[in-house]
C-alpha cells in the first residue's frame, strides 16, 4: 500500500518525523538514502510515521534522487553574502580557502558549486542545491548566527563540513585554526627575542569564538613562561570590532602608566595601521619602543606602513584541503562520529619586532 497521496496538513519536518516515530533525524535521514544498518522495526516505525504526517512526498524525491544519482560528484560550497564578497573581491584573503577547496576537489575528480547560502534557499527554506540532489556533500563557510539559524530549520541531511566556524552540529565535521597555538607561538617568540611585559589588543570581552580562544592561549601561554603578570596588564575597553580607534588610545594611555608599559603588543593585522599613527602621536616608534605582531598575515594592512608587519599567518590552503578529504569521508562512511581539526600557521618575519637580547 501507497501512501503518495496523502498531503499534510501543515509544514511537517524532519524532526517531527523523527519524534513521533521515536528514533533521531540521523535515523530518519539514514532512512530516507536508503542506508542499510537499521533495524527493520525501526525502518517499519519511521516509514508510517512519515506517511502519517505528510513527509512522503519528500521521501520520493530523496529517493528520485538516489535512485537517478547515485551520487553527483559534486560538492557545495556555500557562504555568507559577505564572505562570498570578500572572496571574490578581497586582497585575496579569503580566496585562499576556495582556491584550495577547489584543487582538492579536482585532485578528487569532484566538482564545485560556490554560492550564496541565502540566495540558494528555497521558499520553504531549505536549501536548493540539496533538494534538487545537485550536490553530494556540503562545505558551509564562516557563518554569522543569523544564517546558522537558517541552516537550523533547512535540515541538512547530507554530508557537511563548517570550515572556519566553530559549531555543534550533529553528523558533521569542522574544520577550523588555532587560535591558542596561535597565541602561544606568538609569546614564545616574543619572549624569545627578551620580551617579558607583552600586552594583547583585541576585543573583551571577546564576542567571537576566535578571540575567546585567543585570549585563553595568551594567558596560558604567559603563566607557563613565567610572565603571568602580562594577562594582567591593562586591556582594551570593550569596543565594536569596527570602532576600535577610541579604544586604541585610551589602550594606550593606560599602558604607559608604570609599571603597565609593555615591550610588544598582540595585535590583528586590521588594527596595526591605527596603532601604529597611535603610537607615532605618543612619540613611540615601532619597533624602537614598542614591538607589535599582527595576526592574519593580510597584505592589504601592510601598505603604508613604515615597517613591515610581522604578522601570524593562518594556514588556509591546509584548512581548505582538509575539509575537502573529511568531507570526502563523510560521503562515503555517513555515520562516522562528528570531528573536530584545528589547524596552525606560521610566523612571518617583517621588521615590527625587536630583539632584546641577543
Amino acid at each position: 500500500m501507497t501512501h503518495a497521496t496523502l498531503a499534510p496538513t501543515k509544514s511537517v519536518s524532519l524532526r517531527d518525523v523523527s519524534k513521533h516515530a521515536g528514533v533521531s533525524p540521523a535515523t530518519v535521514s539514514r532512512i530516507l538514502n536508503g542506508h542499510g544498518n537499521v533495524a527493520e522495526d525501526t525502518r517499519a516505525r519511521t516509514l508510517q510515521a512519515i506517511a502519517e504526517l505528510g513527509y512522503e512526498p519528500k521521501l520520493k524525491l530523496s529517493r528520485f534522487f538516489k535512485e537517478m544519482h547515485q551520487g553527483t560528484r559534486t560538492i557545495g560550497y556555500l557562504a555568507g553574502a559577505s564572505m562570498r564578497n570578500a572572496m571574490l573581491a578581497s586582497d585575496g584573503f579569503y580566496s585562499r580557502f576556495l582556491m584550495s577547496v577547489s584543487s582538492e576537489l579536482t585532485a578528487n575528480q569532484y566538482h564545485l558549486i560556490f554560492g550564496d547560502v541565502l540566495a540558494d534557499l528555497t521558499p520553504n527554506g531549505q536549501l536548493r542545491c540539496v533538494a534538487e540532489g545537485k550536490v553530494d556533500g556540503l562545505i558551509l563557510e564562516a557563518f554569522q548566527p543569523d544564517l546558522l539559524q537558517v541552516l537550523e530549520r533547512a535540515e541538512i541531511t547530507i554530508p557537511t563540513v563548517f570550515l572556519n566556524v566553530e559549531i555543534d552540529h550533529p553528523r558533521t565535521d569542522v574544520v577550523i585554526p588555532a587560535p591558542e597555538r596561535a597565541a602561544r607561538e606568538q609569546v614564545e617568540y616574543l619572549f624569545e627575542r627578551g620580551h617579558r611585559h607583552i600586552a594583547c589588543f583585541r576585543v573583551l570581552p571577546a564576542q567571537t569564538w576566535q578571540d575567546r580562544r585567543f585570549w585563553r592561549g595568551f594567558q596560558e601561554a604567559c603563566v607557563d613562561l613565567g610572565i603571568g603578570h602580562c594577562a594582567n596588564l591593562p586591556a582594551p575597553a570593550p569596543f565594536a570590532r569596527d570602532h576600535h580607534v577610541k579604544a586604541i588610545g585610551s589602550f594606550l594611555d593606560r599602558l604607559k602608566q608604570p609599571p603597565n608599559m609593555p615591550t610588544a603588543i598582540l595585535t590583528y593585522d586590521s588594527y596595526a595601521r591605527d596603532l601604529f599613527a597611535a603610537c607615532q602621536q605618543r612619540g613611540w616608534s615601532i619597533p624602537g619602543d614598542i614591538s607589535l605582531i599582527g595576526h592574519d598575515d593580510r597584505s592589504s594592512y601592510q601598505v603604508g606602513l613604515p615597517v613591515g608587519l610581522t604578522s601570524f599567518r593562518l594556514d588556509m590552503e591546509s584548512m581548505g584541503s582538509a575539509a575537502v578529504r573529511l568531507l570526502i569521508d563523510r560521503i562515503k562512511s555517513p555515520s562516522l562520529s562528528p570531528r573536530l581539526l584545528q589547524i596552525s600557521g606560521k610566523i612571518v618575519e617583517r621588521g615590527s619586532v625587536r630583539t632584546l637580547v641577543d
